[in-house]
């Protein structure tokens, strides 16, 4: 639990103090003490007060943000703790684009998120303070992730349950490192890696992202939308890449992003998810990725759609090519069989579909 520095002095009962009455009609409330020898009831009454208002702030501060009010002689976290607990009241209403920092060497307890000298240590926190505290009022947020990798056993690393207030068609972007996403490695043992629910909006661009035996990559559930930014490359999965699913939509190949190892499936739209697949940029496959079930798997009234009939894919993988069952649907605008990458023709069974 966060911890509060600040302590009551004199605070118990019965503690030496004058009472309120006396003090409150003392002459030098106004002056201030000059010279001569005064009890110690007297003087204690005075630290007394101030002690309990600081006491009360640095509450309020640990209250409101969950951080620690630490006294280490300085004032410059604790004001901006102090700003940050306040706007806990009220959300702030954006007029520019907002910037959230995460590194390895952060601190979810003592740092503000705000600059890239006071980062937050996970992911989570850092979406959960953006939730809480902001109308996005329709601007662009940035969860700035340093090179390092995040892992996380038995926990998701993000669960973006709900979207953050305000947040219209833009979504909100996990941002590595473009140039280099093999720097920035998001990976987890025993859950998924990205979790969206309730209607989260989440793009990711500039990471690598993995996950552990028997559990998906990326899920987009509930009426939440996925978005695969520009320099997200997917390596190996203990379960399905992309999975939209039940209302959930994943906007995938809208710019360029990487597969470098497989998984049950690349593509995986089920119980009424859909995944969009825009033509026009590359989706690179590298090493030749291994897709157990099928690179593309439709199934249970799930919708995969490509906008064109052109294939995003360049590269080669193994396993069936896609796989349409129980009403699960996957038009290729007439891409055909071959549209998506594999080493074996895909299937369709059970009143699937596949144009």
């Amino acid at each position: 639990m966060p911890t509060n520095d600040f302590k009551v002095f004199a605070g118990a009962g019965g503690a030496n103090v004058i009472s309120q009455a006396l003090y409150a009609v003392q002459s030098w409330l106004s002056t201030g003490w000059t010279s001569g020898i005064l009890p110690s009831a007297w003087i204690n009454k005075p630290i007394r007060q101030a002690s309990i208002i600081s006491s009360m702030i640095a509450q309020f501060i640990v209250d409101r943000t969950g951080q620690n009010a630490v006294d280490d002689g300085t004032t410059a976290t604790l004001e901006a703790l102090f700003i940050a607990a306040l706007n806990q009241l009220q959300r702030i209403k954006l007029v520019a684009d907002l910037n959230i920092y995460v590194a390895t060497t952060g601190s979810d307890s003592l740092n503000t998120g705000l600059t890239i000298g006071s980062p937050f240590l996970t992911i989570q926190h850092a979406y959960n303070y953006v939730q809480a505290a902001y109308d996005v009022n329709g601007f662009n947020v940035f969860i700035n992730i340093a090179a390092g990798t995040y892992a996380a056993t038995g926990s998701s690393l993000l669960l973006a349950n709900g979207p953050a207030p305000g947040v219209f068609g833009n979504p909100i972007t996990l941002l590595g490192n473009v140039s280099s996403p093999g720097t920035v490695i998001l990976q987890t043992t025993g859950a998924v890696t990205i979790d969206c629910a309730q209607g989260a909006k989440v793009q990711t661009q500039g990471l690598t992202m993995t996950s552990g035996t028997g559990f998906d990559t990326v899920r987009s559930e509930s009426g939440s939308i996925f978005t695969v930014g520009q320099a997200t490359t997917f390596g190996s999965s203990g379960g399905n890449q992309l999975v939209a699913s039940s209302s959930g939509v994943i906007q995938a190949g809208t710019s360029p992003y990487t597969i470098t190892g497989g998984g049950a499936s690349h593509l995986f739209a089920q119980t009424g998810g859909s995944i969009n697949v825009a033509s026009g940029n590359t989706v690179t496959l590298t090493g030749t990725p291994a897709f157990s079930t099928a690179f593309a798997i439709a199934s249970a009234v799930g919708a995969i759609q490509s906008v064109q009939n052109t294939s995003p894919y360049s590269g080669a993988a193994t396993g069936p090519r896609y796989l349409a069952q129980i009403n699960g649907v996957i038009n290729t605008n007439g891409g055909g069989g071959t549209y998506f990458p594999g080493g074996s023709a895909g299937s369709v069974a059970s009143g699937g579909q596949y144009a």
